[in-house]
């Protein structure tokens, strides 16, 4: 369950994302107990991995998502993963 607080924060954030990076927020906001990898973030999203990436570093620059730990994915290649600044 959402705090008021972090409901008002949440909600505070609308106007300043465009669709594509609102739409990675809102998922990973809602799943902030998970790290994402921006594959991760195509494939749930439904989104083309070409367009994910730019999003998830825009939302890196704006503070809205930061680095959690490096991961290794099913090819054996590690991968950065990302969460939700929760600051």
């Amino acid at each position: 369950m959402i705090q008021d607080t972090s409901l008002e924060a949440f909600k505070s954030v609308i106007p300043h994302l465009g669709e594509c990076q609102w739409q990675i927020y809102r998922h990973m906001r809602l799943n902030r107990h998970r790290d994402f990898t921006n594959k991760q973030l195509a494939y749930e999203l439904g989104k083309p991995i070409n367009t994910v990436t730019p999003r998830v570093l825009e939302l890196r620059d704006m503070g809205f998502v930061v680095f959690s730990k490096f991961v290794v994915q099913v090819n054996g290649r590690r991968a950065r993963a990302w969460k939700v600044n929760m600051e």
